[in-house]
Parts: C-alpha cells; sequence; structure tokens
C-alpha cells in the first residue's frame, strides 16, 4: 500500500477533517496557486513574441527579493517563531511584504507551520512527506508530492483559535489578514507599474508576467521545497528526531532558508546556520536590522558548533 491509515480518523484538538472547511482551504489555495500558475503558462506564449529586457529581468528579481523578505523574515521567522521583537513601523512592513507573496493570510501561514512543527513527521504534520492523516505515506514520491503542494488541497484544516491565537490577538496582522485578497493583487499590480513607468505598456506587461505570475510561481515552489526536499534529501547535523535536513541547493535558493535541519532542531534561532560555514544571508539581514535599532531581543541558537 501506497498509504496506510485507520478507519473513523478522529483529529487532535486544533486539526479537523470537516469536508465544508477543507472545501474553503482548497478554494483560497486555488486561487493562490491558480493565479500566478495561469499567468506563467500565458507568459510562455507572450515571450515567443515579445523581447524581454533588462526591465522585465530587474522586476523579476527586485519583487522576488521583496517577497523572500516577506516570506523568510516575516512569515517564518518573525511571526511564526518570534526569534526578534519590532515596532509597528516593521511590523507593518513585514506584514505588507508576506502578504504580498500569494501565499495567503498571514493567519492561515502562521497557524499551519505551527501545527507543521507540533507534529513533525508525526501523524497529523500538515505538509510532511512521512505522512498524511494519521497515517504513513509508504511510497516517497507520493510522499514528496504531498509535501511540496498535495498538502494545499488534503482533507484537513488547522484551528486558527489554538495555532494562530497570537495573530488572532494582533490588530496590525489582523487587518493584512482581512485583506489579503487584495494586498495579494498588488503583487501583480505593482510590477505592471514599474514596468510601465519604466518602459510603457509593453514593459508593463512584460514585468507584469516575469515580476509578477513568474516569480510568484517561483518564490511559490522554492518555499514548498523545504518541505518536501527538505524532508527527504540533504544532511542532519544538528538533530534526528525528525526527518528535516540541511540541504545546500535549498539553502541557495531560499538564502539561507535551506538549513531546514538546523531550524528544527532550535526553531527560534534567528539565525539558522549554526555551523561556521553555513551562511544565512537573511541572518545577516535580521543582524543589521538589529544594529540599526529597528529590531530588538534578537534569538540567537543556543549552540554554535
Amino acid at each position: 500500500m501506497l498509504y496506510s491509515k485507520r478507519d473513523n480518523v478522529v483529529p487532535p484538538a486544533g486539526i479537523s477533517i470537516d469536508p465544508n472547511k477543507a472545501w474553503v482551504k482548497r478554494f483560497e489555495n486555488m486561487f493562490f496557486v491558480g493565479v500566478p500558475f495561469l499567468g506563467s503558462l500565458y507568459a510562455i506564449y507572450y515571450f515567443q513574441f515579445h523581447a524581454f529586457t533588462w526591465i522585465e529581468i530587474s522586476s523579476f528579481i527586485f519583487f522576488y527579493i521583496i517577497g523572500g523578505l516577506g516570506i523568510t523574515i516575516g512569515y517564518h521567522r518573525y511571526m511564526t517563531h518570534r526569534s526578534f521583537e519590532a515596532g509597528s513601523i516593521v511590523k507593518i512592513a513585514l506584514s505588507f511584504m508576506a502578504t504580498m507573496s500569494f501565499q495567503g493570510s498571514i493567519l492561515r501561514w502562521v497557524s499551519d507551520h505551527n501545527r507543521h512543527h507540533k507534529y513533525s513527521d508525526e501523524p497529523w504534520d500538515i505538509h510532511s512527506p512521512k505522512v498524511y492523516l494519521d497515517g504513513y505515506i509508504n511510497n516517497k514520491w507520493l510522499g514528496f508530492f504531498h509535501a511540496h503542494f498535495g498538502w494545499l488541497f488534503d482533507s484537513t484544516t488547522t484551528d486558527e483559535k489554538k495555532y494562530g491565537v497570537l495573530i488572532l490577538k494582533d490588530p496590525i496582522y489582523m487587518f493584512f489578514t482581512r485583506h489579503v485578497y487584495a494586498i495579494s493583487l498588488l503583487s501583480l499590480i505593482l510590477p505592471f507599474t514599474y514596468g510601465y513607468l519604466l518602459g510603457g505598456v509593453e514593459s508593463g506587461i512584460g514585468s507584469l508576467l516575469m515580476g509578477g505570475a513568474i516569480r510568484i510561481c517561483v518564490s511559490q515552489n522554492i518555499t514548498w521545497t523545504v518541505n518536501s526536499f527538505g524532508h527527504i534529501w540533504g544532511t542532519q547535523e544538528s538533530t534526528h528526531k525528525d526527518s528535516s535536513r540541511n540541504n545546500l541547493v535549498i539553502v541557495i535558493l531560499t538564502f539561507g532558508e535551506g538549513y531546514h535541519n538546523n531550524h528544527h532542531a532550535d526553531p527560534r534561532s534567528a539565525n539558522q546556520g549554526f555551523l561556521n560555514h553555513q551562511f544565512d544571508f537573511f541572518w545577516l539581514i535580521i543582524k543589521g536590522m538589529e544594529k540599526i535599532g529597528l529590531v530588538t531581543n534578537v534569538v540567537r541558537p543556543r549552540i554554535i558548533k
């Protein structure tokens, strides 16, 4: 069997298998995944007849970095793991960049990620290549596809009142959560505006496709590699409590998030490069922000090897 489970599944508190809630989640994720995917398919056709220039390329790079900051420093290290503290201006900026990433609301992202750490590679982990619901996945490739994007459309939902309680109490986070669709669409509108201002309508359309749709698709898949590749292939320098791996390819693609085994060993650390040779670009950003007073109480690794 590719997948083994028990009958009459009863999920633990904080996890639902209500089909109505599951379909709401699926429709939401169909929007966040489907819009940039369809845009990328059109881009393949469009760029057969239109050349792209430094404007479209710079649009991709610029908004990719903005999105990376929002996902890694915002969603992950700040909002989920509270690796540092920040004032309202930094919180608003990170919330804006994160919400533009087309990865769902702050409340949903944080809740799902907290659940992942609660059950890492054990039954009810939301995006492990090892498990689905209360059963174990017995095929590596089936597990890979489930961890990469299949979990976005599975039959479970995470109780945000249990796993996102701090987000629910924060008015800034909840403002961005309530307006997630409008702010996400800015992730397409802003690249078009960027291209239009620099080169006119054609550059605007090209930037919309390159710096918007394609960039979002690339960013989404690179984020998902941490869930899939990062629990299947790589090394375990820091912990063997689950299947998390440090993977150099993912490190390069994510500017430091690929030290996933380190992260699971010490989730609150703002620096994920524990070893002397492990370079974490986003840690340098956080450390720089700390030096100029934008963030405080930055959490260091408990052990640096």
